[in-house]
């Protein structure tokens, strides 16, 4: 059974748990959010976000996404009947900026969050899981056990969020009750195209007949709700579509004519089940709810987004001062005055909602309706209308995030986190292979300095995966003014085929700062013969430090001998024949369109040594067999292992787009020789920036894994052992490795070992990470 651990699990990709995320992944907090559904999708979506969910924005500098976004501004709430205007709730009366409330499309927002959450290595998204059951350990909360993939997996955490909406699956394992609702109505909703004015305007059209809502939408839609008694749907739909209509019409005329044009089946309608009311417990010991999993509000108002991110913002500073402690779940009593102050707040909003909903939505007849259009038109001339439009939009309380807490020394290292770089170019190379030229913000030019030979992670969130790639980059820093990686189409790569397929100029991909060990250092007083063995897209690497040495060392000459499937395949061809045009007594370039075998390595390794003996640098990248076909071929000419640089092309990805299977490797141990057997680790002793700090590690856990467990910022990049970014030296102590592409027989030698991958064998261990 596949196991996971975070320091908190947050369940439901909504709002809150969107929000939430980004919260605690900026402040250093080592994050897991799960969804289960495939996509951000649903059937119902409230696109409705108050005033102080852009104030709460604006703190955390993302207001930038709304504009990014397709939205409207509402400046006010209106309810009116055909006679006009009854109740204007005007939201442009509040202080500036926060002064109006916005309609987006929650989906690709939501997904923009889950990115911004994305730019912390510390945060995990994983769609497409279900949670199964609740894991209890000493009656505490301790994970969920989830359904990834048609696997169980078992999610471990210190704290689980439930933020799973007002179905939460979290909840329900626990049985934890409802508050009993008290509404007696459920909205139909159906989007139309905007054909009448008042359909560019949020508020209610109310008649004795019946209630309509509209809420204006992206792109000239608006979503229009109609009221029908509490499990009326079900007649509703026996009644029929004409008699759906002819009800619409007697309220709005205008609507009933253009409906029968839009609105051909039931099926485009989606109902919404109104319920308002709270969970009976939000806080158990390792568990948390919020948003709709902890307190259900009506659409009266659009409270749902609003409270949801109020809810993730108050958590926030709760759930980081409770994982400084040492305690391994999360005690109830962190969170207790914090809910006590939330739920008054709450029970007033959900009260002002009810007593709205009985008064404006759950009366009819004409006496009702007389009597509301009074009730509206005086509160319409009084300050109370200001007073209730400052409540819902802003809340009884302010809501501030707690900015403090993102002072965390991981995510301000800016060679750390992931940064959003615009795509400047995309230049088709084969059918199959795309090189993406990356624009650089001046800001970030430091950070984006590089060596040629060095990749680039960059993390995309495609079909419900929020995965983590490195690419090699094709550009190379002496050469090329901007910087460029270049992309090969893996058949069912989730990345490459969005990279290859779908991306396209002035898209936003995030990126980390280059890193790598399979590099050209430049020496320009260098006479040296560089020979570069590589095939398909292993020629990415090369092809920049080729670049980089006929530039660089102008008494140094390059042969490259490159193996392609067929003519058309080739990356880089018309590169490739420039560089070699303008270097002709210093470039040597061979095409092979067949296998590297024995004897042609065999002939073609003599003849470089003969023109070069004992100054010649050999680089290898491509395919595993091709591969280890060149090291085999060097090693029995005993050529000296300093002067072999590699780099597996399988490195270059996660295991996703490993082609035709992965390599099976059967592991390797390093270290000290065990002489009482296998032991139970208990502790581990990391040294980095020269401090030495002594950790819990558990049975099975990685040492990378323990490490940042602790708080200890640990280099690491890919996590799947084939970046080399996560090396230190074995100093104390036997581990055991599984995959161990990315270390040469150099670094084995030395008892280098990738933390991702190392799993301790005796009781303490210590890794130097400072040796590099």
């Amino acid at each position: 059974m596949e196991g996971l651990t975070s320091d908190v699990t947050i369940v439901g990709a909504g709002p809150a748990g969107c929000f939430l995320s980004v919260l605690l992944a900026r402040s250093g907090a080592k994050v897991t959010l799960l969804e289960q559904h495939k996509t951000f999708d649903r059937e119902f979506r409230g696109n409705a976000f108050q005033p102080s969910v852009l104030k709460i924005l604006d703190q955390v500098e993302l207001s930038h996404l709304l504009e990014e976004l397709d939205y409207e501004k509402v400046n006010a709430f209106e309810m009116r009947d055909r006679k006009g205007p009854l109740l204007t709730l005007p939201l442009r009366d509040l202080p500036p900026p926060y002064n109006f409330a916005v309609i987006t499309p929650q989906p690709p927002l939501l997904k923009r969050l889950v990115q911004e959450a994305g730019r912390y290595p510390n945060f995990r998204f994983i769609a497409d899981c279900p949670v199964q059951s609740v894991v209890m350990e000493n009656g505490a909360v301790a994970g969920v056990m989830t359904n990834r993939q048609g696997r169980s997996c078992l999610m471990q955490s210190r704290l689980v969020v439930a933020a799973d909406g007002r179905f939460s699956a979290i909840r329900r394992n626990l049985g934890i009750a409802l508050e009993p609702s008290q509404t007696s109505y459920d909205f139909v909703w159906f989007d139309l195209p905007r054909a009448i004015p008042w359909q560019n305007e949020l508020g209610l059209t109310l008649d004795e007949q019946g209630i309509l809502i509209n809420i204006p939408k992206e792109r000239g839609t608006s979503q229009i709700g109609w009221v029908i008694p509490k499990g009326g749907f079900a007649r509703m739909k026996q009644e029929g579509l004409a008699a759906f209509f002819e009800r619409i019409k007697r309220v709005d005329p205008a609507l009933g004519e253009i409906l029968p044009e839009h609105l051909k089946r039931f099926d485009q309608c989606s109902l919404l089940d109104v319920k308002v009311g709270q969970a009976t417990e939000w806080v158990r010991d390792g568990l948390l709810l919020i948003g709709d999993a902890a307190h259900i509000a009506s659409p009266i108002g659009g409270q749902g987004n609003k409270l949801a991110i109020e809810d993730a913002v108050l958590a926030h500073p709760q759930i980081m001062k409770a994982l400084e402690q040492s305690e391994p779940h999360v005690r109830a009593s962190h969170f207790r005055e914090m809910i006590a102050e939330r739920k008054k707040d709450i029970t007033a909003i959900l009260n002002l909602q009810k007593m709205m909903g009985r008064w404006i939505i759950g009366r009819k007849g004409k006496v009702a309706t007389r009597i509301r259009r009074w009730v509206m038109t005086f509160l319409n001339r009084t300050f109370l209308k200001r007073t209730i439009a400052k409540n819902l939009a802003m809340g009884l309380h302010p809501v501030n995030v707690a900015t403090e807490c993102f002072q965390h020394p991981d995510n301000e290292d800016p060679a750390k986190i992931f940064h959003p770089l615009k795509v400047k170019q995309i230049v088709k190379q084969t059918a199959r292979a795309r090189t993406i030229v990356l624009e650089i913000p001046q800001g970030l030019k430091s950070v984006f300095e590089y060596r040629a030979g060095q990749f680039l992670t960059l993390r995309v969130l495609n079909k419900g995966i929020l995965a983590r790639r490195a690419y090699s980059l094709s550009s190379a820093p002496t050469v090329d003014e901007e910087l460029s990686i270049t992309v090969k189409w893996i058949i069912n790569g989730n990345v490459s085929t969005w990279l290859v397929k779908e991306l396209n100029e002035g898209d936003t991909l995030w990126v980390q700062a280059p890193r790598g060990t399979f590099v050209h250092r430049p020496d320009t007083s260098s006479v040296r013969h560089h020979v570069m063995f590589s095939a398909g897209s292993g020629i990415v690497p090369i092809f920049s430090m080729l670049k980089a040495i006929l530039s660089t060392e102008p008494g140094s000459r390059v042969t490259l001998i490159y193996g392609s499937h067929d003519e058309a395949s080739i990356i880089f061809k018309k590169e490739l024949d420039e560089w070699r045009e303008k270097n002709e007594d210093r470039f040597s370039l061979s095409h092979l369109l067949k296998r590297m075998d024995e004897p042609f390595l065999e002939s073609t390794l003599e003849r470089i040594e003969n023109e070069s003996p004992g100054k010649t640098e050999y680089y290898i990248c491509g395919p595993e067999g091709m591969m280890d076909e060149v090291l085999k071929q060097l090693k029995r000419r005993k050529i000296k292992p300093d002067r072999i640089h590699y780099e597996k092309f399988i490195s270059l990805y996660g295991e996703e787009e490993k082609g035709g299977g992965s390599v099976t490797q059967s592991g390797i141990e390093v270290g000290e020789p065990l002489t009482a057997g296998v032991e139970i680790p208990e502790s581990l002793k990391v040294k980095l920036n020269g401090q030495v700090t002594e950790v819990a590690i558990r049975k099975g856990e990685t040492l990378l894994h323990a490490a940042t467990r602790a708080g200890i910022p640990a280099p690491y990049s890919c996590e799947s052992g084939m970046c080399a970014t996560c090396t230190g030296r074995l100093d104390e102590g036997r581990v055991r490795m599984e995959h161990y592409d990315a270390l040469t027989e150099r670094d084995m030698k030395r008892h280098n070992i990738l933390a991702c991958q190392a799993v301790q064998l005796t009781r303490t261990t210590l890794i130097d990470f400072d040796v590099l």
